[in-house]
């Protein structure tokens, strides 16, 4: 199996034909996939899928750039997404990574890529529940002033 970071087409980040790449596991992360598929449809954000070879997609990243409270200018994760049947599931061939961390990494590349043109500091993120905040701690993203937010210094 060989991954592939892609940017989708206008017509595959239309909500319907978006929701049909992914599996979700309840009808909230269905309807926050629709909402950040119409964000990136008006350019409010990007998406960046995880796929492969066969055109299997296993997850997203939705990124978009700015500053949250008093904190210098950031690459904000909108919205991490693994698809329901491969969530836990460790490849190999992604270095032993799961999809979600290979997708932080991807973002982390972004953003460094970005920071050559435009100064950004951070990767910031909101963890959609408590649960996650330690997976997030483990993966180097900090609390700074506020709590609701965790970032990751570029």
């Amino acid at each position: 199996m060989v991954f592939s970071l892609v940017t989708p087409s206008d017509n595959l980040l239309q909500p319907q034909a978006f929701l049909k790449q992914f599996e979700f596991a309840n009808d909230y992360e269905r309807q926050y996939g629709r909402q950040i598929s119409k964000q990136a449809l008006a350019k409010k954000n990007r998406i960046y899928m995880l796929g492969d070879e066969l055109k299997t997609s296993f997850g997203f990243v939705a990124l978009s750039v700015g500053s949250i409270h008093n904190i210098p200018p950031c690459i904000i994760i909108d919205y991490l997404f693994t698809s329901l049947p491969y969530r836990n599931t460790v490849f190999t061939e992604l270095n032993g990574c799961k999809i979600s961390q290979s997708l932080i990494g991807s973002a982390m590349k972004i953003a460094r890529e970005v920071n050559k043109h435009v100064p950004i500091h951070y990767l910031a993120l909101q963890p959609a529940h408590e649960k996650l905040e330690r997976y997030y701690t483990d993966l180097g993203f900090t609390h700074l002033h506020h709590r609701e937010w965790m970032f990751l210094k570029i």
